[in-house]
């Protein structure tokens, strides 16, 4: 496969891996079913749909080799998710709706170039985690807990993507204040302490998102080694791993 087409296949940003198949694989792990594995399925179809989906909509569908990789990886995701919500019921596929309708959103903005902006780039991890959500609850899961694991998922990829907005903000020289980094991880971890308080999260959980948040204060901070992008998302790839590794013992050995 040439440069070009990889291209249509695999995405540029390095980090959209994790922030899509953490979540998933997550959810999976501490919540098996079939229904959930026809759902990430589904969603790792449609992950490789993505950047072919982008090219064509650019070229107002005159590439052709693009349409053709599009509908090669869009036809499986359609019939896994439509596999998905025919085997389950209201209001187990909800979030999975909502979160195609943000994907679609999403699509549209960064064709117009609006892909960068903080807010739109948390939409692709809020739309994962209602993803996540209803594989979770698809094998079993109480709501009340799913929307606590869903809480425990934003305490990563949410929060992780507001502090690398901010760090390559200071990479750049351009960061101003680390007041809403900081303030933003502070409230998550208050979230996470009530939501263990509750026994509605494991205590493991709150270990990953602790270290998390350490991260995010001392990233931004002054006292921060000067890094570059390439190692920064080297060292999220390693921040992702201890986090699933932590949570998943967590819900396995209910500590």
């Amino acid at each position: 496969m040439d440069k070009n087409k990889k291209t249509l296949v695999f995405p540029r940003e390095h980090g959209s891996w994790a922030l899509t198949f953490e979540p998933l694989t997550l959810a999976l792990l501490i919540a098996p079913s079939w229904n959930g594995l026809l759902l990430f399925l589904g969603s790792a179809f449609a992950f490789f749909a993505h950047p072919s989906a982008k090219t064509v909509l650019a070229s107002r569908f005159k590439n052709k080799t693009a349409l053709l990789y599009f509908l090669s990886f869009s036809l499986p995701a359609v019939l896994f998710l439509a596999w998905f919500v025919s085997r389950t019921s209201y209001p187990v596929y909800l979030p999975l709706l909502l979160a195609l309708g943000l994907m679609v959103f999403y699509l549209l903005l960064e064709v117009a170039n609006l892909d960068r902006e903080l807010l739109t780039e948390l939409m692709a991890s809020i739309a994962m985690g209602l993803i996540a959500l209803s594989v979770v609850v698809s094998g079993g899961m109480g709501w009340v807990k799913g929307f606590s694991f869903l809480a425990l998922l934003y305490s990563r990829s949410l929060m992780t993507t507001v502090y690398v907005h901010y760090r390559l903000l200071k990479l750049k020289n351009r960061l101003q204040s680390v007041f809403v980094n900081n303030a933003l991880h502070a409230l998550d971890f208050i979230l996470i302490l009530f939501l263990w308080y509750r026994h509605w999260i494991p205590f493991l959980g709150v270990v990953a998102v602790l270290i998390l948040t350490a991260r995010a204060f001392w990233g931004v901070s002054s006292k921060a080694g000067k890094t570059t992008v390439r190692k920064l998302g080297f060292q999220e790839v390693y921040f992702g791993l201890t986090f699933l590794v932590l949570v998943v013992l967590g819900y396995w050995l209910g500590l």
